[in-house]
């Protein structure tokens, strides 16, 4: 070392410094965002999470999936990332490496009957799709490489199956039906099933739960026995019995003429975020955003209402018009930072919201621009390309970092 001249030694610096701050960029996200494609696009987005929640496209900032791609769903570890390609009837399989890029399992996608939804077991062993047209469930072991394999158990459900979830301790599993028993009121049911150790899923009984009005979501606690479903009445809470029923139905409305859609939970502070739509007979996408309170179990209480723009800005309070264009089509949630990131179909935008312990949202300025647009006006989001337009579906998805 005491041979090397001044000049080599500040070579010697100057590169290790690059280095340093290569490494440092490297492992600078702190989470990722993925966002599925037009129906008939072959893509998946990858965006990567700053320290503060914002958010920016990757590079490559887009991965090759499947044509027709209408659903995906993420290993509750983090490791793998599935998506269902209608079009196609198959399923691109990816894994996502430690800097949050996707990269493919294998050159040739898995067969997959017709389906709809994706759904992955609490302890990721099994994955499931759901037929809506056919009211059934088809059920897949994944590997420890993340590959599947199609398993020989096919389970019925009611009528228009439109989303599933797990209990806490992943023994049960809940299915919201949205035909119901009377087809022409909007009335749900819910289907209970036992996961059993093979992958299979047996009937509780009794089977089925009469349920919310034009519900279309249904998720779980992940640490307390408690289910929810957002529907007309507002937010309904079911307690999960030992032998798996749902018991003890709660109902929170969200405020007078309105619907919640879907939602997030955040369970750290106890708080529901939802989509909702006014209920005046016509169909479109959610526009409002409601927070619920959730205290023990037992309580169920609506906090701040708002009715964003399409420029992502909350307004405080519903009032007696829609809010001006916004459609959310997708919520997800960062349950460490209480960031709720909303993509609009309409525009294309990802907004961004804190959530707060008194149930109240604070939006987050501002967020990164894509490159595939120009700049908006206004900047409380990201602006995207394309977003694939269901308003029972999440084609938004979060990853903490490993």
């Amino acid at each position: 070392m005491k041979y090397y001249s001044r000049a080599y030694a500040t070579v010697a610096l100057l590169m290790c410094g690059l280095l340093l701050i290569a490494i440092t960029a490297f492992a600078s996200p702190a989470g990722f965002v993925y966002l599925l494609g037009g129906f008939d696009d072959r893509k998946a987005f990858q965006f990567l999470q700053t320290a503060d929640g914002d958010i920016t496209l990757a590079r490559p900032p887009d991965v090759q999936t499947g044509k027709g791609v209408v659903a995906a769903a993420i290993t509750p570890s983090g490791s793998f990332f599935y998506t269902l390609n209608d079009a196609e009837s198959t399923i691109s399989e990816f894994h996502i490496n430690g800097d949050g890029l996707l990269k493919p399992l294998r050159n040739k996608a898995t067969a997959s009957p017709k389906a709809y939804k994706l759904f992955i077991s609490r302890d990721g062993r099994y994955f499931y799709e759901l037929d809506t047209d056919g009211a059934s469930i088809f059920s897949f072991k994944i590997g420890l490489d993340g590959q599947l394999r199609r398993l020989p158990f096919v389970t019925t459900t009611e009528k228009l199956p439109l989303n599933m979830t797990f209990d806490s301790t992943g023994r049960f599993a809940y299915v919201i039906c949205g035909d119901g028993s009377d087809p022409q009121s909007g009335v749900n049911t819910i289907d209970e099933f036992r996961v059993n150790k093979n992958g299979s899923l047996s009937p509780l009984k009794p089977r089925i739960v009469d349920a919310g009005y034009w519900a279309g979501q249904i998720f779980a606690s992940a640490t307390e026995p408690y289910v929810y479903l957002p529907d007309r009445a507002g937010l309904t809470e079911y307690r999960v019995s030992v032998t798996g029923q749902l018991v003890d139905p709660i109902s929170t409305p969200s405020g007078k003429s309105f619907s919640q859609v879907f939602g997030v939970f955040d369970e750290q502070l106890g708080c529901v975020v939802s989509t909702a739509t006014q209920d005046d007979g016509g169909w479109g996408f959610p526009n409002e955003l409601v927070v619920t309170k959730v205290t023990s179990g037992k309580t169920l209480e609506v906090g701040q209402m708002y009715a964003p723009d399409d420029t992502g800005t909350l307004e405080a309070g519903l009032n007696s018009e829609r809010g001006e264009n916004a459609a959310f089509a997708s919520l997800v949630l960062d349950p460490k930072k209480h960031i709720v990131y909303a993509i609009d179909a309409q525009s294309f935008k990802i907004f961004r919201y804190r959530v707060n312990a008194d149930a109240t949202l604070t939006q987050l300025l501002p967020s990164g621009i894509t490159g595939h647009a120009p700049q908006p006006p206004n900047e409380p989001h990201v602006f995207l390309p394309y977003a694939y337009f269901d308003a029972f579906s999440n084609y938004l998805f979060f990853v903490p970092k490993k």
